[in-house]
């Protein structure tokens, strides 16, 4: 077997377990008609002309295909598990736990001013600025995923409540910072 019938061959194969589950005895009929084919070049020109229809195929069938009905609302991401209420749920535990870490950077020198010590002023930002930027950055993403799942058809009184203590402490982040120049 030379290399080009080896190739129409391997071609054949691919197409007939790509193609779609309801076009398997296509699938056979192709592999023997390669077969009954003696001209090699000819052969390859037929694998390539059948894996091109068995794609063509394959996309067809994604396409037609009946789309599964959803028990439960979503959280709109196509192809999630997780329900909305879920993601609501988890990134608001991330919004509190964001925005209290980034007030936790500027909270330790403010003790320390309180006890005495003022705070040394390098010329490098140091980590707990890094820390208060990028968990601000990540408050703001984890806000819109909350702000995302939530359900706007009940009171938004639920909603504001459970955003109080995070605004609150990036409030208080960001007046340390202006206040005390850090």
């Amino acid at each position: 077997m030379n290399l080009s019938r080896w190739v129409a061959v391997a071609l054949m194969q691919h197409t007939a377990r790509m193609l779609p589950r309801n076009r398997t005895l296509w699938a056979q009929a192709m592999l023997h008609e390669i077969d009954l084919i003696s001209d090699d070049r000819v052969a390859l020109r037929w694998a390539f002309g059948c894996v091109f229809t068995g794609y063509t195929e394959r996309i067809r069938s994604i396409f037609t295909a009946p789309k599964p009905q959803l028990a439960t609302p979503y959280a709109g991401v196509k192809g999630s598990d997780m329900p909305a209420q879920q993601l609501n749920r988890i990134s608001g535990i991330a919004v509190l736990t964001l925005s209290l870490t980034a007030l936790l950077p500027v909270a330790i020198p403010f003790v320390q001013m309180l006890l005495g010590h003022p705070p040394i002023h390098s010329r490098d930002e140091g980590s707990a600025a890094h820390i208060f930027q990028l968990s601000v950055c990540l408050c703001g993403l984890a806000l819109l995923l909350f702000l995302a799942t939530s359900d706007w058809r009940k009171t938004k009184a639920p909603i504001l409540r459970r955003l109080a203590v995070p605004i609150a402490a990036l409030a208080l982040a960001f007046a340390g910072v202006y206040f005390m120049n850090l």
